[in-house]
C-alpha cells in the first residue's frame, strides 16, 4: 500500500516538474485544436523565457486571425502576435526576428493592425538581427531591400551573407552585382566565384552563368 502511494507521489512530482513548454507540447500533440495550447506556450514564453515557446504561441495566435471579421479583435490578436515574435527575437530566436520583420512588410496599413505597412527601417532592423544569427533567408530579404533602394554596396554585403548560409539566390545576386559593377568595381573573378556557388547550391541559372565565365 505504502509503495503504491510512494509511486503515485513520485509520478505526481515528475508531472509537476514538467516545464510549461513540455506541458504545452504534450497537449498540442494530444489535441491540436485545444484552445489552451497557445496560452500554455505563451506561459512558457513569459515565465520561463522560452524563445521557441514565444514563437509557437505567436504562430498559433496568428492562425486565429484567419477569416476574423471583428476589426477590434483582429487588432488585439495581431498586437499580441507581434509582441510574442519580438520577445522571441529578443531571446535570440532568429526565425522570430525574421517573422517580426515580415510583420512590418506584409501588414496592411489600416486600423486592424499594429504597425504601418512596409516600414523598411523597422523590418530591416529585425532582418539584420536574424541575419546575424545566420538566418540566410533574412539576409536575403534585407539584401533585396537595399537592392531595391539602389544601395548596392549594402545589398552586396547581405547577399554574400545569404550565400554563406547556402541561399543560392544570394550567391547569384552577389555575382550579378560583381558582374555589373553596381556600387562596386566590376570583378569577373568574384562574379565567377559566386555564380559557381549559386550553382553548387542548386540554382540552375547560376550553373549557366558559371559555365559562361569558365570559357
Amino acid at each position: 500500500m505504502f509503495k503504491k502511494i510512494y509511486l503515485v507521489l513520485i509520478l505526481a512530482g515528475l508531472a509537476a516538474a514538467q516545464t510549461n513548454f513540455e506541458i504545452a507540447t504534450k497537449k498540442y500533440l494530444q489535441d491540436m485544436g485545444d484552445k489552451n495550447v497557445p496560452k500554455l506556450y505563451e506561459k512558457s514564453c513569459r515565465e520561463d523565457k522560452n524563445a521557441v515557446g514565444c514563437y509557437i504561441a505567436a504562430q498559433l495566435k496568428a492562425y486565429q486571425t484567419y477569416d476574423l471579421k471583428d476589426d477590434d479583435e483582429h487588432m488585439r490578436i495581431n498586437s499580441e502576435v507581434f509582441e510574442l515574435y519580438k520577445s522571441a527575437c529578443d531571446l535570440g530566436y532568429a526565425k522570430a526576428c525574421s517573422a517580426a520583420g515580415d510583420f512590418y512588410d506584409s501588414t496592411p496599413s489600416n486600423d486592424n493592425f499594429v504597425v504601418e505597412q512596409d516600414d523598411t527601417e523597422k523590418s530591416a532592423e529585425f532582418y539584420e538581427k536574424a541575419c546575424e544569427s545566420k538566418d540566410g533567408e533574412a539576409c536575403l530579404k534585407i539584401a533585396k531591400k537595399y537592392d531595391s533602394a539602389s544601395k548596392f554596396a549594402d545589398a552586396l554585403k547581405y547577399y554574400k551573407l545569404a550565400c554563406e548560409a547556402r541561399e543560392a539566390e544570394g550567391c547569384y545576386n552577389a555575382a550579378d552585382i560583381y558582374e555589373s559593377g553596381d556600387g562596386t568595381p566590376k570583378n569577373s573573378a568574384e562574379a565567377a566565384k559566386y555564380y559557381g556557388l549559386a550553382c553548387e547550391n542548386g540554382l540552375g541559372r547560376g550553373c549557366a552563368k558559371s559555365k559562361k565565365f569558365s570559357k
